[in-house]
């Protein structure tokens, strides 16, 4: 722990694993008893997720990040009315709750705010509340209670320990980071660290003598001059990394372990879940599955492995086996697949993965650059700030914007696949991409802006002012009817933590085309999100498809909370079938009488049913 400086943990027991792997013969018992010894405390920190940390840097760590932390969340603390008074009053109760060494479970603490006038039935205004008594340093993790989590009061939980000043502790974070997780660039850091890039880059200028940088692909990377060298990673040596292990989520850019030539199975969640690596190399993902005194373990690797492969993930197999104390039959089963994901009707981002990218001429000539939405930011607002989707001057771009893609009737540009005029924007010139480009262009920070077929076009294009820090953007519908182009704009403002957090999908219902934008977010409740939309023939516009039916009336939007380790017959928000919708569908939402424990999230499974018209 010392060594990495925090582990995200907001998956317990992947983070006990991922303690485990960087450990000599350490055991998850022996982990989970010296956090209930508080040993290792569990709090959020760095970014808006829970982390472990040990308890003699728990302190100047929030004090160094917890206000960016809070400023994250500050558009979910405004939308459940979380002020700077309610925070005074939870905080006070939960102070006197759990003084004089009580812990408590969020259940409990839930009565506890209830009963002094702070509403916390809704599950994820309850987990705002905690999360904000967490970086003001009132309370931090207490002992587990059964299987349920605990909340101590911090200041009986953790002695007090050193103090620092802002450049020790921005110094001190630095070190820490490129020391175990170098080389890695300046956004890296940011990235992981939550701090703004000035300060990064301060905290960079502080370790002059303690690191070094080197170009690779033109990007400088910052690595420690004292790092501890392991030795080289040997030719066949395999790891099973838990969910969120800090050799993938540590970094803005993963390009860089993935195998060169192969499509591992990297959706935007995938990618963050269980994967396994070969000589450094991310190869798939992996699932454990433990039964009685058995541990299965399914692959899906991104090749057809070798022997020599498949021998050393038995032995890393092994070690996961030892790690929970199971002596019996580890089964490995090896499970082949193909990457789907939608550039266009025919255009997958995994069927491109093994061939070459090309931009040819006549797609080049087709090109048309990615237009820009442009006003003038308030520099009085936080980026935040939803009254920034309001300003005159962006409602004027807007229109100016929604002009300029009409005009995008071009029939080459048309007949061109968005993903082809992609790998064109990339590289601005005909030709085949490199190895390093084409892993830049797939797995890099090149944002994927154009997507659809030959009638229906999303064009994704950033805010200059509205949520920057998380890719905040406006999302564009293209209806290409004759030579005329109609555009809706889809989505005002949206934004994510996820990397390439939006796809596009075509289905039929009867004679109707129907238009689905999937979203999904990163943070403390990952989620999904799907947008449906239709063309309107009178109109010839595309226009919201008004699908479900709730509480609130019709909405073409619904949304479902995120699970780890979703197969297909759970995954929610599956509408689209066979390019037909579904009958039913599975969606994931908060209820305090749950039957799902989703890392002290408690969640319902919901069906929701077609009746001819909406979904119920």
């Amino acid at each position: 722990m010392r060594w990495l400086g925090a582990v995200q943990s907001q998956d317990f027991n992947a983070a006990k694993w991922a303690l485990g792997l960087r450990m000599r013969n350490a055991t998850s018992a022996l982990i989970e008893d010296a956090f209930n010894r508080g040993e290792i405390v569990r709090t959020h920190v760095l970014r808006p997720t829970w982390h472990f940390v040990l308890p003699e840097d728990i302190r100047w760590l929030l004090e160094l990040t917890g206000a960016r932390v809070n400023l994250r969340c500050g558009s979910a603390y405004r939308a459940f009315e979380l002020d700077a008074a309610v925070f005074k009053r939870s905080h006070a109760a939960l102070t006197k709750a759990l003084r004089n060494g009580k812990h408590l479970t969020r259940p409990e603490l839930k009565d506890v705010l209830n009963r002094s006038g702070v509403a916390s039935d809704d599950n994820v205004r309850l987990a705002h509340i905690l999360l904000r008594a967490e970086t003001d340093g009132v309370v931090c993790s207490g002992p587990l209670k059964g299987k349920q989590f605990t909340y101590a009061l911090l200041e009986e939980r953790v002695p007090e320990g050193k103090k620092f000043s802002h450049e020790e502790a921005l110094a001190e974070l630095t070190r820490r980071y490129f020391r175990s997780h170098g080389p890695a660039s300046l956004q890296d850091f940011v990235w992981w660290s939550g701090l703004t890039t000035n300060d990064a880059r301060v905290g960079i200028e502080l370790l002059d003598r303690e690191l070094e940088a080197s170009l690779i692909n033109d990007v400088v990377y910052w690595n420690s001059v004292a790092k501890r060298d392991g030795g080289p990673t040997r030719a066949t040596e395999a790891h099973l990394l838990p969910a969120f292990d800090e050799y993938n989520v540590a970094y803005k850019n993963r390009a860089l372990v993935l195998d060169p030539g192969v499509a591992p199975r990297v959706t935007v969640w995938d990618a963050l879940g269980p994967t396994f690596t070969v000589a450094g190399r991310l190869l798939g993902t992996w699932k454990g599955k433990l039964n009685k005194d058995v541990l299965k373990i399914d692959l899906n690797p991104s090749k057809t492995l070798t022997k020599v492969e498949n021998s050393t993930i038995a032995v890393a197999a092994e070690k996961y086996a030892a790690f929970l104390d199971i002596r019996k039959t580890i089964i490995l089963s090896l499970l082949f697949f193909l990457v789907a994901g939608v550039f266009g009707a025919d255009q997958s981002m995994g069927q491109r993965r093994n061939s070459a990218l090309v931009c040819k001429r006549a797609t080049h000539a087709a090109l048309k650059p990615a237009p820009e939405l442009s006003y003038p930011c308030d520099e009085q607002a936080n980026n935040w700030d939803e009254k920034i989707l309001k300003l005159p001057a962006r409602l004027t771009a807007i229109k100016t914007l929604t002009a300029e893609l009409a005009s995008f009737n071009d029939a080459a540009w048309w007949t061109a696949a968005p993903m082809d005029l992609g790998v064109c924007d990339f590289i601005q010139k005909p030709g085949t991409l490199t190895a390093d480009q084409k892993q830049n262009f797939l797995d890099g920070d090149y944002l994927v802006w154009l997507f659809g077929n030959d009638r229906v076009r999303l064009v994704l294009l950033r805010d200059p002012c509205y949520q920057t820090e998380y890719g905040g953007s406006n999302a564009f519908l293209l209806y290409r009817h004759g030579n005329e182009v109609t555009v809706t704009q889809a989505l005002d403002g949206f934004f994510s933590r996820a990397d390439k957090p939006l796809n596009l999908a075509f289905a039929k219902l009867n004679a109707e085309d129907i238009i689905e934008i999937a979203t999904w977010s990163g943070g403390l409740n990952p989620s999904l999100t799907n947008y449906y939309f239709a063309i309107d023939t009178r109109s010839n516009r595309i226009v919201p498809r008004n699908l479900f039916k709730g509480e609130h009336g019709l909405s073409n939007e619904i949304s479902s909370a995120m699970l780890m380790g979703d197969t297909p017959a759970t995954e929610p928000l599956k509408l689209i079938r066979g390019k037909l919708l579904a009958k039913s569908f599975i969606v994931y939402v908060d209820d305090a009488n749950g039957k799902i424990d989703d890392n002290g999230r408690t969640l319902a499974r919901r069906i929701l049913r077609f009746d001819g018209k909406v979904y119920r």
